[in-house]
């Protein structure tokens, strides 16, 4: 009788391995949704002023492109990180555009914006660092790429690297 009490547990345990090992096998299996991109909008630029040593201010209008446009509160942060950096307070910025990133790490108009900040902070090896990444993730936006070899190009000067500075510049003029 005791035998016979072993043996079905021995049966109810292999059953409900048996179960558990069909149930993981089964939802492994299971369909995923994928992540669907959304569509990418098209985000005016404005004006800007470009201003390089010993030369006078020139106007120019950048081309509207497409750039995937933040959403909800990545959009809050970037628009008062904009405004923290146009008031010159960079560590206040920084602290938004981190936050931003964490919620839209493929956005390359957020990494610009680091890059910018970083400059605001006299740090251009983290200005090229972060203008690099924007620009891999850029993909087609000529007006974004052509900002940051700019951007790129005053902090290799800064840097004292004319030569880089010169291919940044060039890089800028072709739309690369």
């Amino acid at each position: 009788m005791i035998e016979s009490k072993q043996l079905s547990s021995r049966k109810i345990l292999s059953l409900c391995l048996f179960l558990l090992a069909g149930s993981l096998l089964f939802t492994s299996c299971a369909v995923q949704k994928h992540r669907v991109p959304r569509p990418s909008a098209v985000i005016p630029e404005g004006r800007e002023i470009l201003e390089t040593q010993g030369t006078p201010k020139e106007e120019k209008t950048a081309v509207e492109e497409t750039s995937p446009a933040p959403h909800g509160v990545a959009a809050n942060l970037q628009k008062s990180a904009g405004e923290s950096l146009s008031a010159g307070r960079f560590s206040q910025a920084e602290i938004l555009v981190e936050r931003a990133l964490r919620l839209e790490p493929r956005n390359p108009e957020l990494w610009h914006m680091m890059g910018r900040v970083k400059a605001g902070q006299n740090n251009p090896a983290q200005t090229v660092q972060f203008c690099l990444k924007s620009n891999s993730l850029a993909a087609g936006n000529l007006a974004l790429t052509r900002r940051n070899w700019l951007l790129m190009e005053k902090a290799y000067q800064s840097m004292g690297q004319k030569e880089q500075a010169a291919l940044a510049r060039k890089k800028a003029k072709a739309g690369n």
